[in-house]
């Protein structure tokens, strides 16, 4: 039996500021500061039937972020040239975590197995400009460019019970990402019921990692060109029926935190990183079909799509030169992240709006979404086809919103799961078979005007109390062998959370 219980403490500022010229020029500033505790104790009680013991297993750990961003826009309108935006972003995060680990066997005095240390850092800086002009009533082209740069570091150390540092475990890993797009789309009607958005996005980047402990391992770069083209045909059949169908190419961004160690502290190991991965590269097909309600009651709609995915990343074999030379994967006994080759994702979504004016409730409004979704990919120590990791086949959202104008009062809730009817959130590992399940969440809403234009805002959170579920398969040697080592299973419920707020702008 597993007993969890987390404490968590959290404060957010947050402020802005905006200035509007008499020339129509408008400036706006913003700014956030965020700390965090979050303090997890968990207890678990274990019988080991073939050994006919008993065991007690504690984790305790200590995760204390602190994240602060400021960011701005400017727009300016020329009176030919058309309409200039120019924002920009500066943040900076910091993560640390201290996981202590203590063990007892048949009711003996808890005594500490082993401990951990990691630490994240990120930053980002972003300017980014765009000049948007319309002529000839028909054409609408916007022109730009954006500039980026990102930072994480990653920091690592685990102990052994004296205290002794596992210099295996040592890392201490910072890269940097250098980024430049120019991008330009451009909107053209070719008639009252027809248009077209077409835009092409033209990326660099150059991605530097260091590692700051082993002196023996250079520093090195790598560079990556993109061309990201999008289409989007909308065609309005008459005044309540429109049919789009879009086309385009995403490349994902990486997880810098990949490249590095981490600790896993469901397993409590070190999992090793990867520096060369490369960005998941998608492009995507769409067709979607939507009738919109006479008198604004609202709209249904219903989308096809499919996702042609390249360089999927999931889970690899560590490479083991002297152990396994060919580098085959149902050979390794370790492994990290990686690119493992093609993956394909299709399915329907399904989304629907109905304004409740018929019942004499005009500014209640309730919404729904459903999406039924298949996904393939080839496991890299299976050989077998399976889904992408964390793809739910199903998908659904419920939600409801009243606004009850006279009084100043709002009020609404959701409900939603990503995984009905028991679906499975799918992960494979080198050792380990992990399958999730989640049962629907549910919350709501009431917020109120006080004091002239100032919120008074309560939420109720987990309604459910969500209930998940961990099915954990371990293996004996590398998964491909089919040698269970042990069967585990997890249920876990979320408590309900209470909040209350007080928004105001001045």
């Amino acid at each position: 039996a597993l007993t969890s219980n987390k404490d968590r403490k959290k404060l957010f500022l947050n402020s802005n500021l905006e200035y509007n010229a008499e020339n129509g020029d408008i400036f706006r500033l913003n700014g956030q500061l965020e700390f965090d505790g979050d303090d997890t104790l968990e207890t678990d009680h274990q019988n080991l039937v073939l050994a006919n013991n008993t065991r007690l297993v504690v984790r305790d750990r200590e995760h204390n972020p602190f994240h602060w961003e400021f960011g701005g826009d400017y727009q300016h309108r020329f009176e030919d040239l058309g309409l200039l935006k120019t924002l920009f972003v500066i943040n900076h995060g910091k993560h640390d975590w201290d996981t202590l680990f203590q063990g007892a066997l048949n009711g003996a005095a808890l005594a500490t197995t082993s401990s951990n240390y990691s630490q994240r850092t990120h930053g980002e800086k972003i300017l980014r400009s765009s000049l948007t002009n319309t002529f000839a009533e028909k054409h609408t082209i916007e022109v730009g460019g954006e500039v980026a740069i990102n930072d994480v570091g990653t920091k690592n150390t685990s102990r052994n019970a004296a205290g002794v540092i596992n210099p295996n475990t040592v890392s201490d890993i910072s890269v940097q990402e250098v980024r430049f797009q120019a991008f330009g789309s451009h909107n053209y009607t070719f008639a009252p019921n027809v248009s077209l958005q077409s835009s092409l996005n033209a990326e660099w980047s150059e991605i530097t990692q260091k590692d700051n402990i082993n002196a023996a391992n250079p520093d090195f770069s790598r560079n990556f060109f993109y061309l990201k083209p999008r289409m989007n045909l909308r065609y309005d059949v008459d005044e309540q029926n429109q049919i789009r169908v879009t086309v385009e190419r995403k490349i994902s961004q990486l997880d810098f935190g990949d490249f590095g160690n981490s600790f896993d502290v469901e397993d409590n190991e070190v999992d090793a990183g990867n520096p060369l991965l490369r960005p998941e590269d998608t492009w995507e097909f769409s067709i979607a079909y939507e009738n919109r309600f006479a008198d604004d009651q609202g709209s249904i709609s219903v989308k096809g799509f499919y996702n042609k995915i390249r360089d999927h990343i999931a889970k690899i074999g560590k490479p083991d030169p002297i152990a396994n030379p060919t580098n085959d994967y149902q050979m390794a006994v370790l492994s990290l992240p990686g690119n493992i080759g093609n993956a394909k994702e299709y399915g329907v979504e399904f989304n629907g709006s109905w304004r409740l004016k018929a019942i004499e409730l005009p500014n209640a409004i309730i919404s729904g979404k459903y999406i039924l979704r298949e996904s393939d990919v080839l496991d890299p120590f299976t050989l077998l086809n399976r889904p992408i990791e964390y793809k739910q086949k199903h998908e659904w959202l419920v939600t409801f919103q009243h606004d009850i104008v006279e009084m100043g009062t709002s009020y609404g809730f959701n409900i939603t799961n990503k995984a009905p009817m028991n679906g499975i959130g799918y992960r494979t590992d080198v050792i380990e078979h992990w399958e999730k399940t989640v049962n629907p969440k549910a919350s709501l809403y009431i917020e109120q005007k006080v004091f002239g234009d100032m919120k008074l805002r309560f939420d109720l959170k987990n309604i459910l109390k969500a209930k998940n579920g961990y099915h954990l398969t371990k293996y004996v040697g590398n998964i491909s062998n089919g040698v269970v080592d042990y069967n585990e299973i997890r249920k876990a419920s979320m408590q309900r959370v209470y909040q209350l707020t007080l928004q105001g702008t001045f």
